[in-house]
């Protein structure tokens, strides 16, 4: 499972970036998606993450700050942090 590791401040410029790095990374697995890091996260990356959530074979966000948390709870998509399954 190929892994990517979300930056410190996923604001409206990093999403391209984390758009990019999940677009290299599609193949016949589901994707790793590495949150331990973030400290803000913005609704262009939020946009991002659920896009490649339908993409494929989805995303696994693992080790969740508590920021990526929050902002994924507040807009009422916890699917998004079921812990290790596809999403």
């Amino acid at each position: 499972m190929p892994t990517i590791v979300l930056p410190r401040s996923c604001d409206r410029v990093a999403a391209r970036g984390i758009y990019n790095e999940l677009t290299e990374a599609q193949g016949s697995d589901a994707i790793c998606v590495d949150g331990s890091k973030v400290e803000k996260f913005s609704q262009a990356a939020l946009q991002v993450l659920v896009s490649a959530s339908k993409t494929g074979e989805g995303i696994v966000i693992v080790e969740a700050s508590e920021k990526l948390q929050s902002a994924i709870a507040m807009c009422g998509l916890g699917c998004l942090l079921d812990a290790g399954e596809a999403v």
